[in-house]
C-alpha cells in the first residue's frame, strides 16, 4: 500500500495564515496611530497649560490700573494653527441678577466703574491641524 505524507501546507492553509497575521498587523498600527494622536493632543494640551500661566502671570502681575488696556503678546496665545484668547472681566449685576462678562482692552465708551476686587478670566481656544477644537480657561481675582 502506497500512502501520501504530508510535508507541506496548502495553499489554503498559507492564505489563512496570512490573514490572522495581517489582521494581527492592522490592530497593532491601529493602536499605534491612536498613541501618536494622543501624544499630539497631550503636547498641545501642556502648551496651553504654559501659555494660560504665562498670561495668568502677567495679569496678576499688571497694576490694577493697566488691566483694562491689557492685550497678551500674540506668541503666548497656545498652540495649534488657529488661537485666540479672551480676556472677561466679571462685573457683578444689581442685587438677584447675573454677572455681567466685559472682554478687555474695554470697549469703547464703556462707563461703568470696575469693581474692587475684580474676577479676571482668562479662556484660550485653538484648533489643531487635524482639525480638532480645545478651549482651556482660568480666572483670578485682581484688586487694588
Amino acid at each position: 500500500m502506497i500512502t501520501k505524507r504530508n510535508k507541506g501546507m496548502t495553499l489554503i492553509e498559507l492564505m489563512f495564515a496570512a490573514g490572522i497575521v495581517a489582521m494581527a498587523l492592522a490592530m497593532l498600527f491601529g493602536s499605534l496611530l491612536s498613541l501618536s494622536l494622543m501624544g499630539q493632543v497631550n503636547k498641545s494640551r501642556m502648551d496651553a497649560i504654559a501659555s494660560l500661566n504665562n498670561i495668568m502671570e502677567q495679569v496678576n502681575t499688571l497694576p490694577y490700573e493697566n488691566l483694562v488696556t491689557f492685550v497678551p503678546p500674540v506668541d503666548s496665545c497656545g498652540p495649534g494653527v488657529s488661537r485666540q484668547v479672551s480676556i472677561q472681566l466679571v462685573v457683578p449685576g444689581a442685587e438677584g441678577t447675573d454677572p455681567t462678562l466685559v472682554s478687555i482692552p474695554l470697549p469703547a465708551g464703556y462707563a461703568n466703574p470696575i469693581p474692587n476686587p475684580v474676577e479676571v478670566r482668562v479662556t484660550l481656544a485653538w484648533q489643531e491641524q487635524n482639525g480638532y477644537v480645545f478651549q482651556i480657561m482660568a480666572s483670578t481675582m485682581k484688586g487694588r
